[in-house]
């Protein structure tokens, strides 16, 4: 997908950012942060009741801490507080992206050459 030039997502942990970052040049990488950590422990909490146990439940606050420790290492950190509020700002973040002066090179190289230049 990334030879066709297509954007793709990967929901991962902070290690697995870490390594995608190490390994290629052009990634773009966003943090989503829960609003508070009360809420994150609600969320969690009400996973605990069907998906996940106690003992899983406080090893994912656990991590969740050690994770929000390195958010600054993102280039974005959307703020998960409501659905459509987040979805609207990663796909504000895609077209950001896709519009920069680097990832409009070749395009903007060939309208500026019907003007001559």
């Amino acid at each position: 997908q990334l030879v066709a030039g297509q954007d793709v997502v990967l929901i991962i942990d902070v290690q697995g950012a870490q390594q995608v970052r190490q390994r290629f040049t052009d990634v773009v990488s966003i943090f989503l942060l829960p609003p508070s950590y009360s809420a994150l422990q609600e969320r969690l909490f009400e996973r605990s009741q069907s998906e996940i146990g106690p003992d899983e439940l406080n090893r994912r606050l656990v991590t969740a801490r050690q994770e929000v420790a390195v958010r600054q290492d993102y280039d974005y950190i959307v703020i998960n507080d409501q659905l459509e509020r987040c979805v609207s700002t990663l796909c504000n973040i895609v077209t950001a992206e896709r519009s920069t002066a680097e990832a409009m090179r070749t395009s903007a190289t060939q309208i500026a050459e019907t003007f001559g230049t």
